[in-house]
């Protein structure tokens, strides 16, 4: 009887370890972050966020914030672009299965603010 209960408990385990799934190890990573006013510190939403070498381009939401998902491993230049705001940006390192945090803090214009002054 103590045979037959061992033998049983071995096949349930050599059964459960052939349907487990093993699961791929992650071969992307993501780029967050949160764009800012450099003098103010407010976020800024409708900010377009880009990379450099190209991934996908997105835009901030209303609490400035932005994501970037699926992007392959390497160093990447990431770019925020925004209507009366210098363009700016920050070199991030992605690796793969983790969150590479990309915050950027734009200045207002210099060009557009002259313009402005009458």
């Amino acid at each position: 009887m103590k045979k037959n209960g061992l033998f049983i408990s071995v096949v349930i385990s050599v059964i459960l370890i052939a349907c487990t799934k093993v699961e791929d190890p992650p071969t992307t990573g993501t780029i967050k972050g949160t764009i800012y006013d450099k003098f103010t510190a407010e976020t800024l939403a409708q900010v377009l966020v880009e990379t450099n070498p190209p991934t996908s381009a997105v835009t901030t939401d209303s609490s400035g914030t932005y994501l970037i998902d699926n992007v392959e491993p390497g160093a990447y230049h990431v770019t925020a672009t925004k209507s009366g705001y210098d363009s700016s940006g920050v070199d991030v390192a992605v690796t793969a299965g983790n969150e590479s945090i990309a915050d950027i803090h734009m200045s207002a214009d210099t060009v557009s603010s002259k313009q402005n002054t009458w």
